[in-house]
C-alpha cells in the first residue's frame, strides 16, 4: 500500500493545518527574544536601548572623543589673524622656520571685486614688557604694492626672535593693528 499514491482529497479548497505553538517557540528562544515578545509596557527607552550594549556605549564614547579633538584642534590651530583694511581681507601669520621668524601676509579681495590697489605700509614690533624710557622700540617697516589680483601673498623675514608681535597695516586713509603669536 505504500507504493500507491495517496488518494486525492475531496476537500482541496481547505486551508492546510499548521501545528505551531508560540509558547513552545518562545520557551526555546533566547532571553532577549522573550523580553522583546513580552507584552508589558515597561520597555526600555531609546537611550537605554542604544547604550544597552558595550559596543554601542564604546562607539558613542569614541564619537564624543573624536568631536572634542576636532573642536580643540580647530580652536588652537588657527591659520592666522584676519584684518579688513581698505576693502581687502588680509590674513596675517608669523611662523618660525629654522630659527627665522617669517611674517606671511595674504591679501584676498572681496567677492564684489571692489578692492584697494596701491601701497600699504606694514610695521612689525615685538611685544616687550621691560622697555626702559631710554630704549627705543624695535620696529621693522616695509611697504608693499597691491595689485588687482584676487589673491596675493607676501612673506618677510623678521629681524626679531620673539614669540609675540604687534603688526600694523596702514594706507593713507586708515590703519589696523593686531597682536600675533608666532607659530613654531
Amino acid at each position: 500500500m505504500k507504493d500507491q499514491p495517496p488518494e486525492e482529497s475531496k476537500d482541496l479548497d481547505r486551508d492546510p493545518v499548521y501545528y505551531y505553538s508560540r509558547e513552545n517557540r518562545l520557551k526555546k528562544a533566547s532571553r532577549r527574544v522573550r523580553e522583546f515578545n513580552e507584552e508589558t509596557d515597561n520597555q526600555r527607552g531609546g537611550a537605554a536601548k542604544f547604550l544597552g550594549t558595550k559596543g554601542n556605549a564604546l562607539m558613542l564614547v569614541s564619537i564624543l572623543i573624536i568631536c572634542a579633538m576636532f573642536i580643540t584642534t580647530s580652536r588652537y590651530n588657527k591659520k592666522g589673524y584676519t584684518v579688513n583694511l581698505a576693502g581687502n581681507n588680509f590674513v596675517l601669520s608669523i611662523a618660525s622656520e629654522e630659527g627665522i621668524y617669517i611674517l606671511e601676509l595674504v591679501k584676498n579681495t572681496p567677492k564684489n571685486g571692489e578692492s584697494f590697489t596701491g601701497e600699504i605700509t606694514i610695521a612689525v614690533s615685538p611685544v616687550t614688557s621691560n622697555l626702559n624710557d631710554q630704549d627705543e622700540p624695535r620696529v621693522f617697516v616695509h611697504r608693499v604694492s597691491l595689485n588687482e589680483f584676487n589673491t596675493e601673498t607676501f612673506q618677510f623675514a623678521l629681524p626679531f626672535e620673539e614669540e609675540e608681535y604687534y603688526v600694523i597695516l596702514s594706507t593713507d586713509a586708515e590703519f589696523k593693528s593686531v597682536k600675533i603669536k608666532a607659530r613654531s
